[in-house]
């Protein structure tokens, strides 16, 4: 690694995958203010309504099992495998929940804590239409396209809270991991479309509660700024600090 690199070069470097022999590789140096652009551009509409996909690097590499014992574990799952569309029409709630929560994961109200079943749950590019929360589970790594974020967009009748749930209120009021376990989680490059919610309804993009070890990374938040909205943008409760890179509020 160049130690030129500015600490803000340093910061949008994307590092994953494993080389042959074992080490780390870095596939993209990024400067943040090409993110800025990108995003920008999904913003002001500025990108053709079909473009053609930028190649990224975590869709293409080979994929290796962490430290489960159980070796069917996936780590790596792509929410196209498990019947997304991305279209923009079809409802893609209960596939990209299928992808988050399979093969036996720690999820809220059944476990409260792991590290041997972790996941990056992958986002090509598109637009994914959900009608309720995205349920988060412990050690989830939720994560699209640099070089084009997914869209995560609510249906008109959206329904529960955040379009993303990290802590879900389950039957009472009781929360799925308690009020300080919602630790190991991450969501990057990614654009989040509350703006078919009417502005009367309650609604999210997501909801968190005291976080670690946790980050919001390369993200645009699109959403009502009407008298009377509600529409919190964020909607962090007793929480320590959550690091947030790059994310714009619009």
């Amino acid at each position: 690694m160049p130690s030129s690199w500015s600490a803000l070069e340093l910061l949008a470097l994307t590092i994953s995958g494993v080389a042959a022999n074992g080490d780390l590789v870095a596939h993209h140096r990024i400067p943040i203010p090409a993110v800025q652009s990108a995003l920008q551009q999904e913003v002001d509409g500025t990108v053709s309504a079909a473009p053609t996909p930028a190649s990224y690097w975590m869709e293409d590499i080979k994929h290796r099992a962490a430290f489960n014992p159980d070796k069917s574990h996936q780590d790596f799952r792509n929410v196209k495998d498990f019947g997304t569309k991305g279209g923009g029409v079809t409802d893609d709630t209960a596939a990209i929940n299928l992808s988050v929560s399979s093969g036996n994961r720690c999820g809220p109200g059944s476990c409260q804590s792991t590290t041997t079943t972790p996941a990056v749950v992958y986002f090509p590019v598109g637009t994914y239409l959900i009608s309720s929360s995205i349920v988060d589970h412990y050690f989830t790594q939720i994560i699209g396209n640099l070089n084009r974020p997914a869209v995560l967009k609510s249906t008109p009748g959206f329904v529960v809270f955040g379009l993303i749930d990290r802590d879900v209120y389950e039957a009472g009021g009781v929360l799925g991991f308690g009020v300080t376990n919602v630790f190991f989680r991450r969501i990057r490059n990614m654009i989040f479309d509350l703006t078919s919610i009417p502005l009367n309804l309650t609604a999210t993009s997501i909801h968190s509660r005291t976080s670690q070890a946790t980050s919001i990374q390369n993200v645009i938040f699109k959403m009502s700024d009407a008298q009377g909205t509600q529409h919190p943008r964020l909607f962090i409760e007793i929480s320590k600090l959550v690091r947030a890179v790059c994310s714009y509020f619009c």
